[in-house]
């Protein structure tokens, strides 16, 4: 979940970055000649080269353009994570955009992702708008399509007071999801998802399914306070999503309620029948249970089977795995 999570907010952040970035070098390039290079070295890595910007106004610090397209845009990996701590601000000062950017028309005829990215090489073509102030408020549309025919759709819609942002995406089997969480057989798979409301109390839905799964989840999020209110429930039946993992059937249950770091939280799972890298197990139940930041969590798995020499070494009686964890510790990872 964290490389998709990383995988799509980059992604996502290099296509709305775009006409930021193009304005930016008009800027720059309007004022010295050094800066109009490096402008144009920086655009040119990002785009691959060909962006064309029509019907573009300057005027009470808002770049206006009616069009930003592009040939090509490549991303062939995703950066390597710095050991080194990010350099201060200069004065101290939160980054702020220099103008507001409108963008009418975004588009890009070639995205290219590489292999690096999502475990497969994709291509795809981008259109969308964006209409961003500060980055704090603003708006965006994009929608992506795969050569495949997987397509991706997001709006956003933010201000300080509030927030509005929609998820649609439907990929067939072997998808660029289905090869980031590994189970390149987990069957087409559809996600909606909407975020709407006040940013105190946002109303939250999802809905998400892969192949014969289902899984289900509504509530609010506050994130200011960062806290949540939210059911969450999911079920699925005989599956094989990938050669070496299978099960016969899955269920869960949770609800989450308060601040992240100190949550009521509760949850029941059972997986029935896994295989899994060579290990088996008849039955496994969990119990999830969390107040005022202590999370517990009673396992039991039974009829477990090992890979190796001695399979039978942990099924003549039922494992049990009792776990406790502070979600409020300053050392947490």
């Amino acid at each position: 979940m964290r490389r998709l999570r990383k995988v799509t907010l980059w992604v996502l952040g290099v296509l709305v970055a775009l006409p930021v970035l193009a304005v930016a070098a008009v800027l720059v390039g309007l004022n010295i000649g050094p800066g109009r290079v490096a402008a144009e070295l920086l655009v040119g890595r990002l785009t691959g080269g060909g962006v064309v910007i029509e019907g573009l106004s300057l005027l009470h610090r808002q770049a206006s353009i009616d069009s930003l397209t592009a040939a090509r845009v490549q991303v062939p990996r995703l950066p390597s994570p710095s050991a080194a701590p990010a350099a201060p601000v200069a004065g101290g000062k939160p980054f702020t955009l220099p103008v507001q950017v409108l963008a009418r028309r975004i588009h890009v005829d070639r995205v290219e992702l590489g292999a690096g990215v999502a475990g497969i090489a994709a291509v795809a073509s981008l259109d969308g708008s964006a209409d961003v102030a500060s980055l704090q408020a603003g708006s965006a549309d994009l929608r992506l399509r795969l050569d495949d025919g997987g397509t991706y759709a997001a709006t956003a819609r933010i201000d300080p007071a509030a927030i509005k942002v929609t998820l649609d995406l439907a990929e067939p089997e072997g998808g660029l999801i289905a090869h980031l969480a590994s189970l390149p057989a987990l069957g087409p798979i559809t996600l909606k998802a909407t975020l709407d409301g006040p940013r105190s109390a946002a109303a939250t839905t999802l809905a998400l399914t892969a192949g014969p799964l289902q899984a289900d989840g509504k509530g609010t999020l506050d994130l200011d306070g960062m806290a949540a209110d939210l059911d969450v429930s999911a079920t699925a039946p005989a599956m094989a999503p990938r050669a070496d993992v299978s099960w016969q059937g899955i269920g869960l249950q949770a609800r989450v309620r308060g601040p992240f770091t100190r949550p009521e939280a509760s949850g029941q799972l059972h997986i029935d029948g896994l295989q899994a890298a060579g290990a088996a197990l008849r039955r496994l139940t969990a119990d999830v249970q969390g107040n005022a930041g202590r999370v517990g969590i009673r396992a039991v798995a039974d009829g477990v089977r090992l890979p190796g020499s001695a399979p039978d070494l942990l099924a003549a009686a039922p494992v049990l795995l009792d776990a406790d964890v502070r979600l409020d510790d300053p050392a947490r990872p």
